[in-house]
């Protein structure tokens, strides 16, 4: 399922690279773009006592509703570093499916925002064992998450849109905080 999901980014990535359109920064009604960007996430509380940093992609789709507001889908793959504790190391992975609004502080230059997002996060657990003969362990999950996101946006050059973001991801004891480089680009509208 990971190997889908990365090549799915990449795919989205080639997708915009060919696709016309500029990095305009006002956006009108129905307007949509297409991005990718890189993931860090660090694990917090519990989470973060049996779980590493964490590294990985993700996808974005955004729909232009109104100057203000734009609605989100998000798709991604995040894993985190295991940890050792004696005999064991444990290791977490994640694939985040989430939708929700942004929010522009200023409609015309379209840089500093506010977003949410809800969704379902599909865990994958891991333990591998050093002592001979007790096997390795995995399980998975799915778990319904919030996140709470601020970020900025800026012009890169004539075709791609910088969107730079720190979010909370609240769920159950899985929570953690994600930082985010990305890319857009317009894909058309209307």
């Amino acid at each position: 399922m990971r190997k889908s999901i990365v090549s799915l980014v990449s795919a989205l990535v080639a997708v915009m690279i060919c696709l016309p359109g500029g990095a305009s920064a006002q956006a009108a009604k129905g307007d949509m773009a297409i991005g990718a960007g890189l993931e860090l996430a660090l694990p917090m509380g519990d989470f973060g006592d049996v779980a590493g940093t964490g590294f990985g992609a993700t996808g974005q789709f955004e729909y232009v509703y109104n100057p203000n507001i734009s609605i989100v889908g998000h798709l991604g793959y995040i894993k985190w570093g295991g940890k050792d504790f004696g005999f064991y190391k444990w290791s977490y992975s994640v694939i985040p499916i989430k939708g929700g609004a942004k929010y522009y502080f200023d409609p015309i230059k379209r840089g500093f925002y506010g977003s949410g997002e809800i969704g379902l996060h599909l865990f994958s657990y891991s333990s591998e064992s050093d002592i001979g003969g007790v096997p390795d362990y995995s399980e998975s999950s799915t778990e319904f998450g919030l996140a709470l996101i601020g970020g900025y946006e800026m012009p890169a050059g004539q075709t791609f849109i910088l969107d730079l973001s720190v979010r909370y991801e609240l769920i159950s004891d899985l929570n953690f905080i994600g930082f985010r480089v990305g890319v857009k680009k317009a894909i058309g509208g209307k």
